[in-house]
């Protein structure tokens, strides 16, 4: 190898030295600019030499000071290091590749012998400066190609190894080439034809629900769908196997992991607790189980393609082979069948039951619901203002509002209201579409809703159901839900398959249908799609003014409630 260059950080200005290099992304607020340049004030180069060595010392001094106030990277999670240093692995061999084929590019054959002299002297003297530990010219040249090499901007365990060796590789393939002319395609292993990624599949996964939560947290979503999504990938990892490399996932994998899915049991885990799915699949089979729906199957397979997705995004590997998986089976269910709401046969029989029968005797009909309120609301409500179960039974009463033209309107919202809002448990809806304005059906109104709100407020409560306290994730309507689906339907009518509680409010939807409402209306009433924020201009489409006269047309053929509405002055609240 050769020596040192004499001129080294070295330039000639007017004839006088200079004293110039190129300053660490890290510290140029402390150098004030990206790069050094002082003068030696001497014309001669050996004496330049010689304040050189002095002026390297003050150079490294003042960098290690700025290295010194760097703020800590926080570590890495292990599925994160694992899968970044896949990355940094791909994206360095790429990098490789890139400046590798530039050089042959640029590369002159006709070179004169000075010229090849002198680009072997260069080229030896940077290899040898780059293999130097702690060679400031070396360590200059890594810190300058590590953000394009790697991709990232903060230091990562051993990923500056990884450039220096990628330049290291970059330079002995040009020695080649001016020696030889490509006599070897590779010197360092890790740049060769072949290298394969230890990357596991749970590694994916696990940073796949990492980056799930982080967005969960900054959207305030609610825990119940991150566990669900939890359990999804859980299952996932288990038919796929987590100790798989990713870039062994092929074809056949998948056709085998659809193929799997279609034979799954549903509740597998309630069903055969301890089981592997294999074991639970035959117990199935023996006992003629349900499998799983195509739609939870739909679910098990889109978990599959994003995280394989953010493998490839992660350059792990370079095809999706679920891409466009989809169950078996093909579904044979309509989107329209899918929910099935209540008849209004079905509607008449459930407000003709025992109980809507005997709060008809009173005069006060939902004084006769000794449950709180809710076991007369929650299934009215529903009915006329299409609200979900959870968003009925957490209401509060400063949810009820009236508008400057005087329409009483239901504030569907996770927001906190009220003077008292700290004294309850935070509420929640669906989705950000879930927020919006319902306008106060006529018949509730003329049943007393407001006036049982009013009575609330005077009797000092915050709920208007008091005796409803969270459930799981936070859920209000567990239990309701729960006595509704598994007694009070049942009892009162027949209830065919896929029809519950929940269907109440794919009825309100049907009764919009009827009367021809708009879709933007469906979708300001009803939650179900996306829409604008709701503002307070009147004539706005997700304004209460404007959708009252929506609310004000739902009805229900053949259905009389006019026996539940107040037949004289309540004097006590429930």
């Amino acid at each position: 190898m050769a020596d040192m260059s004499k001129t080294l950080h070295l330039i000639v200005r007017k004839g006088v030295y200079y004293y110039k290099r190129r300053v660490p992304s890290f510290a140029q607020e402390a150098f004030g600019g990206g790069m050094y340049q002082v003068s030696l004030e001497t014309r001669s180069l050996k004496e330049a030499e010689g304040k050189r060595a002095l002026q390297d010392i003050m150079f490294h001094a003042r960098v290690d000071a700025a290295r010194a106030n760097e703020q800590p990277t926080p570590a890495p999670t292990s599925a994160e290091t694992g899968i970044l240093e896949a990355e940094v692995r791909a994206r360095v061999r790429e990098f490789v590749m890139m400046r590798d084929a530039k050089a042959n590019d640029e590369f002159v054959s006709d070179y004169t012998e000075q010229e090849r002299g002198d680009a072997i002297e260069n080229i030896e003297i940077e290899i040898q400066n780059l293999a130097t530990t702690d060679d400031p010219f070396g360590q200059e040249l890594i810190s300058r190609a590590y953000p394009t090499a790697t991709g990232l901007t903060q230091p990562h365990p051993r990923a500056a190894d990884l450039v220096q060796r990628a330049l290291i590789e970059i330079r002995n393939r040009k020695l080649d080439r001016i020696h030889h002319g490509y006599a070897r395609p590779y010197f360092d292993p890790a740049f060769g034809p072949v290298l394969e990624h230890q990357t596991t599949f749970k590694q994916v996964a696990d940073l796949y629900l990492k980056y799930d939560a982080d967005e969960a947290e900054a959207n305030n979503r609610r825990r119940h769908t991150s566990e669900k999504k939890a359990a999804l990938v859980a299952t996932v990892i288990e038919m796929i196997g987590g100790d798989t490399r990713v870039d062994a996932i092929s074809f056949d994998t998948v056709k085998g992991f659809q193929l799997t899915l279609d034979r799954l049991p549903a509740n597998r885990n309630k069903l055969f607790p301890g089981k592997s799915i294999d074991q639970a699949i035959e117990l199935a089979r023996k006992a003629n189980k349900a499998r799983l729906s195509y739609l939870s199957q739909y679910d098990y397979a889109s978990q599959l393609r994003l995280i394989l997705d953010l493998a490839v995004k992660k350059r792990i590997i370079s095809h999706n082979f679920a891409n466009d998986l989809k169950p078996l089976k093909a579904d044979t269910v309509s989107d329209g069948d899918r929910r099935k709401p209540f008849s209004p046969d079905q509607i008449r029989q459930l407000f003709s039951g025992a109980f809507y029968l005997h709060c008809a005797t009173l005069p006060v009909p939902y004084r006769g619901d000794t449950n709180g309120g809710w076991r007369f609301w929650l299934p009215l409500i529903m009915l006329f203002a299409g609200m979900r179960p959870n968003e009925v039974c957490q209401l509060r009463l400063a949810d009820f509002k009236a508008t400057k033209n005087g329409v009483q309107y239901i504030d569907v919202t996770s927001e906190e209201s009220g003077d008292n809002a700290d004294q309850l448990a935070q509420k929640s809806v669906k989705t950000r579409n879930s927020i919006r304005k319902v306008p106060v059906h006529p018949v509730l109104i003329k049943m007393g809703l407001l006036e049982l709100v009013e009575d609330r407020r005077k009797a000092g409560d915050l709920q208007l159901f008091p005796t409803l306290a969270p459930k799981a994730y936070g859920n209000y309507a567990t239990y309701p839900a729960r006595r509704f689906n598994e007694r009070f339907l049942p009892d009162a009518m027949e209830l065919a398959e896929d029809q519950a509680l929940y269907s109440l409010r794919h009825s309100f939807r049907d009764a919009l249908r009827q009367i021809d409402a708009p879709n933007d209306t469906l979708r300001a009433l009803g939650g179900w799609a996306d829409h604008s924020e709701t503002s307070s201009d009147y004539g706005d489409r997700t304004n209460p003014d404007y959708q009252s006269k929506w609310i004000d047309q739902v009805s229900y053929p053949g259905v009389d409630l006019t026996k539940l509405y107040p037949k004289s002055p309540k004097s006590t609240v429930l």
